[in-house]
C-alpha cells in the first residue's frame, strides 16, 4: 500500500490505486473508522461511548421498538 493513495478498486486478488498502480493481496481485511452522525447525540436516544445506539442491533434501551 501507498500511504496518502486511495483505493479506486477491489478486485479478486489486488487492489487498483487511484494512481493506477496494482497492489496484489492474498486475503484482504478492509477496516474503517465508521462513526455514526453527530447529530444522533441530539436525539434522547441512548448511545455508548461512540454514538452508535445500543445495544450494537441498533436499537433503543430507552425505546424497545425502535
Amino acid at each position: 500500500m501507498k500511504e496518502g493513495v486511495g483505493i479506486k478498486q477491489v478486485q479478486e486478488g489486488r487492489l487498483v490505486l487511484e494512481d493506477g498502480t496494482e497492489q496484489s493481496f492474498d486475503e484482504c481485511l478492509w477496516c474503517t473508522q465508521a462513526s455514526a452522525p453527530a447529530w444522533l447525540t441530539t436525539t434522547g436516544l441512548q448511545t455508548g461511548a461512540t454514538p452508535f445506539p445500543l445495544p450494537s442491533i441498533c436499537t433503543s434501551l430507552a425505546h424497545p421498538s425502535m
